[in-house]
């Protein structure tokens, strides 16, 4: 790894690099972290930016961790590729046509290394400075490799069509939809076409921007009843799919959410509830530990099509061991003898093809938090919600929204004299990566401010804003003295008035 212009990666060498707990870092900061492709007897073929780092004590990936059974090379990564040798594009499954180039003063390398070393630089950017038409041929080659994956985007739409869903109740529940969310129309319409299409769905986005109220209210506008968990890093399989319980002294089957939300589908498809089933929305899934919590789930979900989802026979006969079962566990077998799931002899029983599981992850602050491996997240389709692109826009419907529950008129003063330096203040905030700052925030933060005008009618709005600003950004645990002095240094020069 090359940082071309210096500054360092934050506290590389301090104690916390070395936390025992997986954690990702988006870093995204004005100096890249480049990284260079060498491959020995060949030469440099590829470089790309480094959009994650990854310190992962889980998963083993390796063939020396595969085989001794333990993470010895924890610190892992994520990047864009920038540019590629043309005999690599030209012969990507054929590695002993791969051509590659010699940089001068640049000493062979494995993993992240550091280089401070000036010459090294001048000789990296003078290279790269002469492939400006090669790296524009590299991402125009991943232009390629992207519009590939278009038919697959048709047919979402035609599958969503195809299932009665018209563009007029399409459009409904996106305004819907709107009338609570900041959240722009595409995000809300690839979600949608995800359920359609027979996805189960990841929303991805930072804290506040509504990934949680966006699960519940799509899941109810199409008709389905929401079983919402909350997943903490105490989660295990018993959480997810059941297991031994004891009840005053007595051994039982007790169901965890998946089987809940199971019965619960298949009571509202039975008994006419005016649902027409039930989804699982799991917030917060990257709280727990995936390998320990969701092994069966892996195996109920083996693959992307509702038809490959099937629950095994022996985890059936399972819950049918326990003389004494909780109300969904009882249920679920009342389901099955009666047949009201397809049975696949020798194999299992068929999840319904209309059943889906959402889940919402966040990544800000995620050092404490567990890693999702692929083997959990290439079952789901992911989409990501990030910050409304028109804050003028996001303002209003928040001024508005806020209209219900104050007097027009101190609404319409702090909107006047404050909305210049709230605009700023978002703007600003946004800009520091590790700082959740979404709608929600904004709407905590405007509320907190009309409250206390009300309450004070003759205090200037700035004022206001300012004690909101005390009040409502969360000096947590995880704030380290950067970010803090980050937070306060815009604070006071948006709001030096």
């Amino acid at each position: 790894m090359v940082r071309f212009f210096g500054e360092e990666l934050r506290r590389s060498g301090s104690r916390r690099s070395s936390v025992q707990r997986p954690f990702i870092v988006n870093y995204v900061g004005r100096k890249p972290l480049i990284n260079v492709f060498y491959v020995s007897g060949i030469g440099v073929i590829g470089a790309g930016l480094i959009t994650y780092l990854i310190i992962d004590t889980h998963n083993l990936f390796w063939e020396e961790e595969l085989k001794n059974g333990q993470v010895i090379f924890p610190l892992r990564w994520i990047m864009r590729v920038l540019w590629l040798h043309k005999s690599v594009i030209e012969n990507l499954n054929k590695l002993r046509e791969w051509r590659g180039e010699t940089i001068e003063d640049i000493p062979t390398r494995s993993g992240l290394q550091h280089v401070t070393n000036q010459e090294i630089r001048k000789s990296l950017i003078s290279f790269f400075s002469e492939k400006i038409d090669e790296i524009k041929n590299t991402l125009k080659f991943f232009e390629v490799k992207e519009k590939e994956l278009k038919p697959t985007v048709s047919t979402l739409k035609y599958r969503y069509v195809a299932e009665g869903v018209s563009e007029d109740s399409i459009s409904r529940i996106i305004n819907e939809i709107k009338k609570e969310l900041i959240i722009d129309d595409d995000v809300i319409r690839w979600f949608l076409a995800a359920l359609k299409a027979g996805r189960n769905v990841i929303l991805v986005g930072k804290p506040g921007v509504g990934k949680t109220i966006l699960a519940k209210r799509v899941t109810e506008l199409l008709r389905y009843k929401p079983i919402i968990a909350v997943a903490n890093a105490h989660w295990s399989r018993y959480d997810v799919i059941g297991g031994m319980m004891l009840r005053g002294g007595e051994v039982m089957w007790k169901s965890g959410w998946l089987f809940i939300a199971l019965v619960e589908h298949l009571k509202c498809k039975k008994e006419n509830l005016g649902c027409r089933g039930a989804y699982l929305i799991i917030d917060e899934v990257n709280r727990a530990d995936v390998d320990k919590a969701f092994g069966d789930f892996f195996t109920i979900f083996a693959g992307i099509e509702p038809s490959e989802w099937i629950i095994p026979e022996a985890l059936i006969n399972e819950v049918r061991s326990y003389t004494v079962r909780d109300q969904y566990g009882e249920e679920l077998l009342k389901f099955i003898d009666n047949g009201d799931l397809r049975y696949i002899k020798n194999v299992g029983y068929q999840v319904p093809s209309d059943f889906r599981v959402i889940c919402t992850l966040n990544y800000v602050d995620i050092r404490n938090l567990f890693i999702l491996g692929e083997a959990f997240v290439r079952r789901f389709a992911r989409i990501l919600i990030d910050y409304p692109s028109d804050i003028d826009k996001e303002l209003e419907t928040l001024f508005h929204r806020a209209s219900r529950e104050f007097s027009s008129d101190i609404v319409n003063k702090f909107r006047n004299d404050a909305k210049k330096y709230l605009k700023e203040l978002i703007e600003e905030l946004r800009k520091i990566e590790r700082l959740p700052f979404g709608p929600a925030y904004v709407y905590s933060l405007i509320r907190t401010a009309l409250a206390y005008m009300s309450l004070n009618p003759n205090e200037r709005p700035i004022n206001a804003l300012k004690i909101a600003l005390d009040t409502s950004l969360t000096l947590s645990i995880l704030w380290d003295d950067e970010l803090r002095n980050n937070v306060r240094g815009i604070i006071d020069k948006v709001l030096r008035v």
